[in-house]
């Protein structure tokens, strides 16, 4: 068992973004998603003054998501957990080699009805 085996309490879909092509005429094709497969993840909480700035401002939260070291986990992946999206922008990991992998993801919520 891996050093934070015992903490990833979540499962995450991880799906891939297609590269998008040109069509030839100025425009883009493809760009499609494709689910990879599964992972098991822990999903970094956010604190209240980042949750209440968040429905003040744009509605986007910033999220650490941890997964076990070498995960195939890139910026531009979305792992979904628990039915929500999280937008993968930065992966990285910690100076201790092979304890964890983290990627700082973005959350945007939808606009209150």
């Amino acid at each position: 068992m891996g050093v934070i085996d015992h903490l990833l309490n979540e499962t995450a879909t991880l799906k891939r973004r297609a590269a998008s092509v040109s069509d030839g005429m100025g425009g883009q094709t493809g760009g499609g998603v494709t689910t990879v497969g599964t992972l098991k993840v822990r999903v970094s909480l956010v604190s209240d003054d980042e949750q209440e700035r968040a429905d003040q401002e744009r509605g986007v939260l910033l999220s650490n998501i941890y997964a076990k070291p070498g995960a195939d986990v890139k910026r531009g992946d979305v792992l979904n957990v628990r039915d929500t999206d999280f937008e993968v922008e930065v992966v990285s990991e910690p100076s201790e080699p092979n304890t964890y992998l983290r990627a700082q993801c973005k959350l945007t919520q939808a606009s209150p009805v």
